[in-house]
């Protein structure tokens, strides 16, 4: 079964990295394209909304295909996009290949998940969904410490590197991913589970844990830049701690899902990271402090 997630795996990998990396990349980012360091901040904002807005219309329209053909031309608009993001050398045109490639993205990760708990027997589903949007993790534990790394010299060139990441996915995919067919489902039946009290309360958690979260996360540089006195590679490092600690949580929750209440381990692990956010004006004083702030 691993040979068949491990594609689904670098799927999300790619849009995981393709949407945290420009958090490492703003400053090179604004002055490059001659804009503010908040208004680069948007090209995640815009990123992320498109992504959450056209992900169930696009799962609506792309429900009817086998899910290797949804995944594959969700790939190549994704691939497309970070190739003219990486060409782009004005404002406007990174914000449009932003757009369309968040419209790939969010078929990306919808597809791999669907699909990674179709193939998995129900008793290794929580960690076949863990392993593949684990993909997703890694990116903050990896694909972003080494895109704002190579994105130092230049960041246009770790735009192509994800689009890179894209395509090798797409061949796994074509390689070692069986056609899995699934239900077609339309908008309205995919909208449908919002008017269940339980659906749209776990929307909302998920909503405003990730908004706490990556709010900070976007502008984690301007952030930390007392404690690593404006240096990319302690601010790299900080990333890379950061990214530690999520890929250990995610590893763990997969495990601790399939055996317990997950209405006990959300509860518990939110109480945490609140916590953790509360502490951040007093955690990120010293590099020693943020360091160990990040990973918690």
């Amino acid at each position: 079964m691993l040979k068949r997630l491990l594609p689904l795996a670098l799927a999300t990998f790619a849009v995981g990295t393709d949407g945290y990396v420009i958090a490492g990349l703003l400053p090179s980012i604004a002055t490059d394209l001659g804009v503010s360091t908040p208004a680069a901040g948007q090209l995640v904002t815009v990123f992320a909304l498109t992504l959450a807005l056209s992900a169930p219309v696009m799962g609506a329209l792309t429900s009817s295909l086998d899910r290797w053909s949804a995944l594959l031309i969700a790939l190549a608009v994704f691939v497309i996009g970070n190739a003219v993001t990486a060409w782009g050398t004005s404002y406007g045109v990174v914000m449009a290949a932003r757009i369309v490639t968040a419209v790939g993205a969010g078929i990306i990760t919808a597809a791999a998940s669907s699909t990674a708990a179709a193939i998995a027997p129900p008793e290794r589903r929580g960690r076949a969904l863990a392993f593949v949007l684990g993909g997703l993790t890694l990116a903050t534990a990896l694909g972003l410490p080494l895109g704002t790394l190579i994105g130092r010299a230049d960041w246009h060139i770790t735009l192509w590197a994800v689009a890179g990441i894209g395509l090798l996915a797409a061949i796994g995919i074509v390689v070692g991913l069986p056609r899995v067919t699934l239900p077609a489902a339309s908008l309205p039946d995919r909208m449908r589970p919002l008017k269940q009290g339980r659906v749209l309360a776990l929307l909302t958690v998920t909503s405003l844990a990730f908004l706490g979260t990556y709010t900070l996360y976007t502008y984690i540089g301007p952030t930390l830049r007392d404690a690593t006195g404006g240096n990319e590679s302690l601010l790299t490092l900080t990333l890379l701690a950061w990214g530690v600690g999520t890929l250990v949580g995610n590893i763990t929750a997969g495990r601790l899902v399939d055996r317990h209440d997950s209405a006990r381990i959300l509860t518990g692990t939110l109480a945490f990271a609140t916590l953790a956010l509360a502490l951040t004006p007093l955690a990120t004083r010293a590099l020693a402090s943020t360091l160990v702030w990040a990973v918690v």
